[in-house]
């Protein structure tokens, strides 16, 4: 029944409700309200869950059309801040970096999951065959060729197809350019085909592998922030391969990246939450509109 609720009727629903007098904050999805249920006073605030950021936006959108502002809505950037294309909505508010799990991984919660689930010594010999660089950067390496490929389908609308329709089907093989035995990339061309052939029976798309590979190249050549390119359920991705295959301590190799994922909102406590920009933010309208949202 949900893909039958639109904007229009959420935005009634808030509107009607005579009950509640505090905010609702929107999210994109359960993991968001796992996380920001957290820091956010259950008191004053009523989460909606939404099925994605545009969704979050149309509400909002809505409310605004109609003189209200009851509601706040939480989202993930994206690629908003490379495109310069930030919503204008006042009620928005942005993840730190590309989403919120990378927004995590950039605090120092991430390495609560290092110490939980990798051999020192085997995280140090990873560290050393790749070049010193300490492990997030790593892994940030081997996730942007994707997010780069991501952000050309974005700036191009080619449609190509990155992930199932529903939770029941296939994933994107990574592994067929960024093998597990390794962890080495083999290649913007091998990346390219994994992707065609993914997306060749969800999608219909008139782009060639040649031209991609061609933007690519002019892409690549960009020097932009990883946080805000890559995505963080491919973080999440790699580092499962990395621990199944390179760093795992004797009970972590066969941890999935959702398990990793929840974990990293687990670890993710105020003390690093109160350090991001999403607070700050947070903060500020809640002294100027004069509505107790926060806990911390």
């Amino acid at each position: 029944m949900r893909e039958y609720i639109d904007a229009d009727r959420i935005a009634n629903a808030i509107c009607q409700d005579t009950t509640f007098h505090g905010t609702y904050v929107l999210v994109e999805g359960n993991n968001d309200y796992i996380l920001f249920r957290k820091f956010l006073n259950s008191n004053s605030c009523e989460f909606q869950v939404l099925s994605g950021k545009q969704f979050v936006i149309d509400v909002l959108t809505e409310l605004e059309s109609r003189g209200r502002t009851v509601a706040i809505g939480i989202v993930d950037s994206d690629f908003d801040v490379l495109d310069k294309d930030e919503c204008k909505i006042d009620n928005i508010f942005y993840s730190d970096n590309h989403d919120l799990e990378l927004m995590i991984v950039n605090s120092d919660a991430f390495e609560i999951l290092i110490d939980l689930y990798c051999s020192k010594e085997k995280l140090n010999k990873f560290v050393t065959e790749n070049e010193g660089k300490e492990l997030k950067s790593i892994l940030l390496d081997l996730s942007a060729p994707l997010g780069q490929l991501k952000w050309a389908n974005k700036l191009n609308n080619w449609g190509l197809s990155f992930k199932p329709q529903d939770s029941t089907g296939q994933k994107l093989k990574i592994e067929e350019f960024l093998p597990p035995g390794t962890l080495k990339f083999l290649g913007y061309p091998a990346m390219v085909k994994t992707v065609f052939n993914y997306s060749r029976p969800k999608a219909n798309f008139t782009v060639t592998e040649e031209t991609v590979l061609q933007f690519l190249e002019q892409l690549v050549s960009k020097d932009v922030d990883k946080y805000h390119l890559c995505n963080g359920h491919d973080f999440t991705y790699l580092f499962a391969l990395a621990l199944r295959k390179k760093i795992a301590s004797m009970n972590s190799n066969a941890i999935s990246s959702e398990q990793i994922e929840q974990d990293l909102i687990l670890a993710y406590e105020s003390r690093f939450f109160i350090l991001s920009k999403l607070y700050a933010e947070l903060k500020t309208w809640e002294i100027k509109e004069q509505k107790p949202i926060l806990k911390v």
